[in-house]
């Protein structure tokens, strides 16, 4: 009997852990509540099984919903039960390159673009930014315009395009 009530206690105790949520992240944030496994990060992304188009017709009873990566023609699939099918999940027509240092960058606040080097390990500006309003020097920032608003030295716009725009901070 004794033994009967140990292995009670610890299945109770485990099906907690089966329960439980995981969270995977840069923040060490806790998974959100609605999610049982929540993957956070702001540099790096998530990969999925990656199959050839072989190996993806070889799942036996695949579960309806499973998502692979083809590797065969580079195209995402799930899995659709109800007709026995996987389903190549179309792509749009906007693409996201990946950044790489030595290549211009286009701020998305102004639309103007900066060449960019290599130094060591880092990667710099290859000029001064220049984004936002011009302000006077006499003039406070109005940090509730929600606009961006900078200085020129001698209150000069051709100055900001030289030595680029002083944002005021606080």
């Amino acid at each position: 009997m004794k033994k009967l009530s140990f292995f009670i206690v610890m299945l109770l105790f485990n099906s907690n852990l089966l329960l439980a949520q995981f969270g995977i992240n840069t923040d060490n944030s806790l998974p959100d509540p609605s999610a049982m496994l929540d993957v956070k990060s702001n540099s790096k992304g998530m990969l999925i099984p990656r199959m050839t188009q072989n190996q993806i017709s070889a799942i036996t009873t695949p579960a309806n919903g499973l998502f692979v990566f083809c590797t065969t023609d580079d195209k995402f699939y799930v899995y659709v039960a109800s007709a026995n099918v996987w389903k190549e999940i179309l792509y749009g027509s906007g693409t996201i390159t990946p950044f790489s240092c030595d290549n211009p960058i286009t701020d998305p606040r102004d639309g103007k673009t900066y060449n960019t080097v290599q130094i060591g390990p880092q990667c710099w500006f290859k000029e001064n930014l220049n984004v936002g309003a011009r302000i006077n020097s006499s003039q406070n920032q109005n940090a509730t315009n929600g606009i961006i608003e900078k200085y020129c030295y001698n209150d000069l716009e051709s100055n900001c395009d030289i030595y680029g725009g002083l944002i005021p901070m606080g």
